[in-house]
Protein backbone atom coordinates (compact mmCIF):
# COMPACT_ATOMS: atom_id res chain seq x y z
CA UNK A 1 0.00 0.00 0.00
CA UNK A 2 1.40 3.51 -1.00
CA UNK A 3 2.19 5.49 2.41
CA UNK A 4 1.47 9.64 1.52
CA UNK A 5 5.06 11.55 3.18
CA UNK A 6 4.42 13.95 5.38
CA UNK A 7 5.96 17.67 4.02
CA UNK A 8 8.56 19.20 5.53
CA UNK A 9 8.15 22.53 7.61
CA UNK A 10 8.30 25.31 5.68
CA UNK A 11 11.64 26.98 3.88
CA UNK A 12 11.77 30.74 5.12
CA UNK A 13 13.49 33.18 2.83
CA UNK A 14 14.22 36.90 2.80
CA UNK A 15 13.56 38.29 -0.51
CA UNK A 16 16.76 39.57 -2.70
CA UNK A 17 18.20 36.59 -1.39
CA UNK A 18 20.65 34.19 -3.89
CA UNK A 19 19.77 30.49 -2.56
CA UNK A 20 22.07 27.60 -3.45
CA UNK A 21 19.51 24.00 -3.39
CA UNK A 22 21.71 20.77 -3.84
CA UNK A 23 18.62 18.01 -4.80
CA UNK A 24 19.62 14.65 -4.72
CA UNK A 25 17.01 11.79 -6.00
CA UNK A 26 17.94 8.88 -3.27
CA UNK A 27 14.73 6.69 -5.50
CA UNK A 28 15.49 3.38 -7.03
CA UNK A 29 13.06 3.82 -9.83
CA UNK A 30 11.48 7.07 -10.27
CA UNK A 31 12.49 10.46 -12.14
CA UNK A 32 10.97 13.31 -9.91
CA UNK A 33 10.35 16.53 -11.90
CA UNK A 34 11.55 19.14 -9.69
CA UNK A 35 9.94 22.88 -9.86
CA UNK A 36 9.72 26.17 -7.89
CA UNK A 37 6.63 27.51 -8.63
CA UNK A 38 7.07 31.24 -9.88
CA UNK A 39 10.92 31.06 -10.32
CA UNK A 40 13.49 29.97 -12.30
CA UNK A 41 16.46 27.41 -11.46
CA UNK A 42 19.55 28.17 -12.68
CA UNK A 43 21.59 24.54 -12.87
CA UNK A 44 25.21 24.87 -12.10
CA UNK A 45 26.59 21.66 -11.22
CA UNK A 46 25.42 18.11 -12.26
CA UNK A 47 26.28 15.28 -10.36
CA UNK A 48 29.25 17.77 -8.53
CA UNK A 49 30.71 18.60 -11.94
CA UNK A 50 30.42 22.49 -12.63
CA UNK A 51 29.10 23.70 -15.92
CA UNK A 52 31.04 26.16 -18.27
CA UNK A 53 27.81 28.26 -17.02
CA UNK A 54 24.94 27.68 -15.26
CA UNK A 55 21.34 27.17 -17.37
CA UNK A 56 17.98 28.56 -16.39
CA UNK A 57 15.01 26.42 -16.84
CA UNK A 58 11.49 25.93 -15.02
CA UNK A 59 12.15 22.06 -14.48
CA UNK A 60 14.50 19.99 -13.33
CA UNK A 61 14.10 16.29 -14.02
CA UNK A 62 16.17 14.29 -11.92
CA UNK A 63 16.77 10.69 -12.54
CA UNK A 64 17.56 7.82 -9.97
CA UNK A 65 21.05 8.56 -8.24
CA UNK A 66 21.11 12.31 -9.84
CA UNK A 67 22.32 15.21 -8.18
CA UNK A 68 21.92 18.74 -9.42
CA UNK A 69 23.38 22.55 -7.56
CA UNK A 70 21.08 24.98 -8.52
CA UNK A 71 20.88 28.90 -7.90
CA UNK A 72 17.26 30.52 -6.89
CA UNK A 73 17.12 34.03 -6.85
CA UNK A 74 13.91 35.17 -4.17
CA UNK A 75 12.62 37.82 -6.56
CA UNK A 76 8.84 37.01 -5.78
CA UNK A 77 7.48 37.90 -2.65
CA UNK A 78 4.80 35.37 -1.40
CA UNK A 79 4.33 31.87 -0.66
CA UNK A 80 5.38 29.00 -3.09
CA UNK A 81 5.44 25.17 -3.16
CA UNK A 82 8.62 23.21 -4.25
CA UNK A 83 7.79 20.35 -5.39
CA UNK A 84 7.63 17.10 -8.12
CA UNK A 85 5.43 17.85 -10.97
CA UNK A 86 5.22 14.39 -12.25
CA UNK A 87 2.03 12.73 -11.76
CA UNK A 88 0.97 12.18 -8.57
CA UNK A 89 3.76 12.77 -6.74
CA UNK A 90 3.15 16.40 -5.54
CA UNK A 91 -0.38 14.75 -3.81
CA UNK A 92 1.89 11.74 -2.32
CA UNK A 93 3.53 14.09 0.11
CA UNK A 94 6.60 15.64 -2.76
CA UNK A 95 6.14 19.09 -1.77
CA UNK A 96 7.52 21.38 0.43
CA UNK A 97 6.41 25.02 0.90
CA UNK A 98 8.60 27.93 0.58
CA UNK A 99 7.43 31.64 2.36
CA UNK A 100 9.01 34.82 2.32
CA UNK A 101 9.71 36.72 5.46
CA UNK A 102 6.52 38.93 6.04
CA UNK A 103 4.48 37.06 3.43
CA UNK A 104 3.29 34.19 6.23
CA UNK A 105 -0.28 34.60 5.94
CA UNK A 106 -0.31 34.28 2.26
CA UNK A 107 -2.45 31.30 0.43
CA UNK A 108 0.47 29.21 -1.93
CA UNK A 109 -1.24 28.27 -5.53
CA UNK A 110 -2.03 24.33 -5.40
CA UNK A 111 1.03 22.81 -7.20
CA UNK A 112 0.22 21.97 -11.09
CA UNK A 113 1.21 18.98 -12.33
CA UNK A 114 2.98 18.08 -15.40
CA UNK A 115 5.26 20.38 -17.21
CA UNK A 116 3.77 21.37 -20.29
CA UNK A 117 4.82 25.15 -21.63
CA UNK A 118 7.73 24.87 -19.47
CA UNK A 119 11.61 24.50 -19.94
CA UNK A 120 13.16 21.59 -19.01
CA UNK A 121 17.02 20.54 -18.41
CA UNK A 122 18.32 18.50 -20.22
CA UNK A 123 21.95 17.96 -20.75
CA UNK A 124 22.21 19.36 -24.46
CA UNK A 125 22.02 22.46 -22.86
CA UNK A 126 24.87 22.52 -20.53
CA UNK A 127 28.30 21.90 -21.03
CA UNK A 128 30.56 20.53 -18.06
CA UNK A 129 33.90 22.83 -17.38
CA UNK A 130 37.39 20.97 -17.36
CA UNK A 131 38.66 20.56 -13.51
CA UNK A 132 41.13 17.10 -14.00
CA UNK A 133 44.42 18.63 -15.73
CA UNK A 134 45.92 17.27 -19.02
CA UNK A 135 47.60 14.05 -18.57
CA UNK A 136 51.45 14.78 -18.92
CA UNK A 137 52.16 10.98 -20.53
CA UNK A 138 50.53 9.77 -23.73
CA UNK A 139 47.24 8.97 -23.97
CA UNK A 140 45.60 5.72 -24.65
CA UNK A 141 41.79 4.76 -25.41
CA UNK A 142 40.40 1.77 -25.08
CA UNK A 143 36.93 0.07 -25.91
CA UNK A 144 35.51 -1.58 -23.57
CA UNK A 145 31.86 -4.09 -24.87
CA UNK A 146 30.15 -5.45 -21.84
CA UNK A 147 28.49 -8.54 -22.66
CA UNK A 148 26.45 -11.66 -21.19
CA UNK A 149 23.96 -11.92 -18.46
CA UNK A 150 20.78 -12.44 -20.51
CA UNK A 151 18.07 -14.90 -19.54
CA UNK A 152 19.06 -15.33 -15.93
CA UNK A 153 22.99 -16.43 -17.07
CA UNK A 154 25.13 -15.03 -14.60
CA UNK A 155 28.26 -15.10 -16.97
CA UNK A 156 29.63 -11.93 -17.99
CA UNK A 157 31.63 -11.21 -20.92
CA UNK A 158 34.44 -7.67 -21.67
CA UNK A 159 34.85 -7.96 -25.78
CA UNK A 160 33.44 -10.99 -25.71
CA UNK A 161 36.16 -12.79 -22.98
CA UNK A 162 34.92 -14.31 -19.82
CA UNK A 163 36.86 -13.31 -16.56
CA UNK A 164 37.44 -15.45 -13.66
CA UNK A 165 38.86 -14.63 -10.49
CA UNK A 166 42.45 -15.90 -11.17
CA UNK A 167 42.16 -12.23 -13.76
CA UNK A 168 40.59 -9.95 -11.53
CA UNK A 169 44.11 -8.47 -10.87
CA UNK A 170 44.91 -8.27 -14.64
CA UNK A 171 41.56 -7.01 -15.08
CA UNK A 172 41.61 -4.50 -12.70
CA UNK A 173 45.19 -3.29 -13.46
CA UNK A 174 43.66 -2.56 -17.09
CA UNK A 175 40.83 -0.80 -16.07
CA UNK A 176 42.32 1.53 -13.52
CA UNK A 177 44.97 2.32 -15.57
CA UNK A 178 43.09 3.28 -18.60
CA UNK A 179 39.92 5.01 -16.77
CA UNK A 180 40.85 6.62 -13.37
CA UNK A 181 44.74 6.30 -12.73
CA UNK A 182 46.10 6.86 -16.12
CA UNK A 183 49.04 9.28 -14.54
CA UNK A 184 49.85 6.03 -12.24
CA UNK A 185 52.71 3.64 -13.27
CA UNK A 186 51.43 0.11 -12.97
CA UNK A 187 53.94 -0.95 -10.60
CA UNK A 188 52.59 1.31 -8.24
CA UNK A 189 49.08 0.39 -8.87
CA UNK A 190 50.20 -3.48 -8.43
CA UNK A 191 52.10 -2.59 -5.44
CA UNK A 192 49.15 -1.46 -3.35
CA UNK A 193 47.41 -4.79 -4.84
CA UNK A 194 49.17 -7.01 -3.38
CA UNK A 195 48.09 -10.29 -3.77
CA UNK A 196 44.58 -9.85 -4.37
CA UNK A 197 42.52 -12.98 -5.90
CA UNK A 198 38.79 -12.17 -5.94
CA UNK A 199 36.83 -8.75 -6.52
CA UNK A 200 35.54 -8.30 -3.44
CA UNK A 201 39.22 -7.45 -1.67
CA UNK A 202 40.41 -5.48 -4.88
CA UNK A 203 37.26 -3.02 -3.89
CA UNK A 204 38.19 -3.17 -0.69
CA UNK A 205 41.87 -2.26 -1.29
CA UNK A 206 41.58 0.48 -3.97
CA UNK A 207 38.89 2.01 -1.31
CA UNK A 208 41.34 2.34 1.58
CA UNK A 209 44.37 2.66 -0.47
CA UNK A 210 46.29 6.19 -1.56
CA UNK A 211 46.11 5.76 -5.22
CA UNK A 212 43.61 9.05 -5.16
CA UNK A 213 46.43 10.89 -3.95
CA UNK A 214 49.83 10.45 -6.12
CA UNK A 215 50.75 11.45 -8.79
Amino acid sequence: MARRIRPPSPLRVRAGERLRVRLINASAEHTHVIRLAGHRLSVTHTDGNPLVRPVEVDTLPIAPSERYDVLVTAGQPGAWFLYCAAPGHAAAGEQALVVYEGREGVKPEAPAEGVFGLSAWQYGLGRGRAVLPRPSCQERSFDLTLGGGMMGSEVWTINGKQYDDRNLVHLALMLLSSVQFGQLKSRTIQSCLGNCTDFQSIIATLATSQLGKER
